[in-house]
């Protein structure tokens, strides 16, 4: 399934969240949506979620009017982890992954319970939750109920899977594992649109980086074409060390430029 949006734009009130966004996203690319606190990366992925309406603009689903498609298939076809990531109930592990498969159930959609239970099995696995099932989520830590809800969307098997942040309560060793996930996802023929702040991360896993600042695309390319020197000091306020390693770009930030908002 392929999402474009067009001239995407959200107030509230009297302040524009995003400004005229261009973006696109299909099956076959891992896109990492990035940029300073505030550049309105989460909004942009609910709006292309469906779940946020702009008060301008377009959200197109293979080139259909986003609207148009049925709440129902859309939940097969587009998984959402969003950044809260709350569970409300004390439900175990294995029952909260299985939740990813509602879409499929009912009677508006064929459901088949070996499948469904091959399916959960595979997103536990893959999301390495497996030795978690029988707890419940409100005895996990908050990296642990990330890769739990993770497995949770992956249990959807849909087209396209949107990420916010999943890898911002993670340890260094499954923040990289997350990100091996996202970039096998796509290996297998789906499509990943992740937020993120690790810009090493960013770069060695991405095919493709969206540059957000206050609202607005200020590049939309390559790791290797968006991050350079100048504009990551002129949207972040920082400089940079830029380093690469098996044919990987890596950024470490070195110092801040200017001032945060609000300090004196």
């Amino acid at each position: 399934m392929r999402i474009e949006g067009t001239g995407l734009t959200v107030r509230i009130g009297a302040t524009s969240i995003l400004s005229g966004v261009d973006v696109a996203a299909e099956p076959g690319e891992l896109v990492g949506l990035i940029g300073p606190n505030g550049a309105g990366k989460s909004t942009l992925l609910s709006v292309l979620a469906r779940l946020r309406t702009p008060q301008a603009g377009t959200l197109a689903y293979d080139g259909a009017p986003a609207a148009r498609m049925d709440g129902r298939a859309l939940a097969r076809r587009l998984a959402m982890l969003a950044q809260s990531g709350g569970v409300e109930w004390p439900l175990t592990v294995d029952r909260v992954v299985a939740i990813g498969r509602l879409p499929h159930a009912g009677r508006f959609a064929a459901s088949d319970p070996e499948h469904d239970r091959e399916a959960i099995q595979r997103a536990m696995h893959a999301a390495n939750v497996e030795a978690l099932a029988g707890r419940t989520v409100d005895t996990l830590s908050g990296g642990e109920r990330t890769r739990v809800l993770l497995a949770r969307a992956l249990a959807v098997e849909a087209e396209m899977l949107l990420a916010d942040e999943p890898i911002a309560a993670l340890d260094p060793y499954h923040q990289i594992e997350v990100m091996e996930l996202l970039a096998a996802v796509v290996r297998r023929g789906g499509g990943v649109v992740v937020v993120l702040h690790d810009l090493s991360l960013a770069a060695r896993f991405c095919d493709r980086l969206v540059l957000l600042d206050r609202g607005r695309v200020v590049a939309d390319a390559t790791p290797e074409q968006v991050l350079t020197e100048d504009r990551i000091a002129a949207v972040y306020g920082v400089s940079v060390e830029l380093g690469s390693r098996d044919g990987a770009r890596f950024v470490v930030p070195w110092t801040r430029l200017r001032k945060a908002d609000g300090e004196g």
